[in-house]
Order: C-alpha cells, then structure tokens, then sequence
C-alpha cells in the first residue's frame, strides 16, 4: 500500500512564505515540533501501523531529508516521487545521498518523466544513470501516466520498460524494480 503525505505550504500559487518555508525547515531539522513536523510524526505512524509504504508527492527536495529521517524513525519506508523531475529536481550525487543515508529510502522512476508529452523530458540515459548510481533494488518503475497528451499508462510504461532495456537493464532487473 502507498500513501500519499499531502504537505501543503503553498497558500498562493507564487511559492511559499518566508514564515512557512522557514517553519518546515525548522520542524524537520528537529530544532522546534510546530503542527507539520507532528502531523507527518502521526502520518507515519498510521502508515507503519498498515505496514505501508510513504510517497513523498511534490515535496520540494530540500525537505526529503528531513521527512526521511522522521519516517525511518517511525519505522515506514519511504518512496521518493520522481526524484530528477522538475520536483523534487534532485541531483545524481543528492539521489545517492539520500539512499546511502537512508537505508529505507526508495526512488520512483516514472514513465512520465522520459515520455515526450511532458512539460520537460528527462533523457533515458539520465535516468538509467540515476537507477545505476542508486542500485536496481532501491528504485521502482511506475508510470504516473493518464495524461491527455501522454499514452494509456499500460502501453507508456510498456515503452519505458523497452526503453530501459534498450539503456542495458535485464529482464530480472526490471522485475526486480
């Protein structure tokens, strides 16, 4: 089961505050415990309880860390959303980071990502790279398909498969993730 931590700090299209970016940082860098830090505390909970699996959705990737540590505390893993699109627009040497620190932390390598209907396609040699550098057993291949301009999510995950293939993945690796 995946479950989705909804963390809104946006009250305006614009971006965050000051004030809420400034809290979010702060409560998960341990330094305070306002209402986020105790919400995701309590999300997690209920997320081990289910013996689930957490998605971090579009969180920015400055706060992976921080919400990383708190899940491993809870004991729940944690499934990183597209780590090298737009969010959390994470670093190869930041993804490695964070799977090196967190041994519970897994990276999620959508069809979206590669497929030419998005907004900004990211190479299949970039994410090949990515999956190398991060270890098969840390990712998982997912679709985040649906779209209008996209392919039905079988057949766009279908193609992302090959094309992973085509960049030297075997067929037990693929299964593997």
């Amino acid at each position: 089961m995946v479950r989705f931590v909804p963390i809104q700090m946006n009250r305006a299209a614009a971006g965050p505050s000051k004030r809420a970016e400034s809290d979010l940082y702060a409560s998960l860098a341990g330094k305070r415990r306002p209402r986020t830090r105790i919400a995701l505390q309590a999300i997690c909970r209920r997320v081990a309880r289910a013996d689930g699996v957490l998605a971090s959705g579009h969180v920015d990737g400055r706060f992976l860390a921080g919400i990383a540590r708190i899940a491993g505390e809870a004991g729940v893993r944690l499934l990183i959303t597209h780590p090298d699109y737009l969010v959390p627009a994470l670093s190869l040497s930041e993804q490695v980071a964070l799977v090196e620190e967190f041994p519970w932390v897994m990276l999620e390598r959508a069809a979206y990502v590669a497929s030419s209907g998005s907004p900004r396609p990211v190479p299949i040699v970039q994410i090949a790279e990515a999956i190398r550098a991060t270890g098969v057993r840390r990712n998982v291949v997912s679709s985040d398909l649906g779209q209008p301009r996209n392919p039905p999510y079988p057949d766009g995950l279908a193609a992302f498969v090959g094309h992973l293939r085509q960049a030297g993945f075997t067929r037990s690796e693929l299964m593997t993730m």
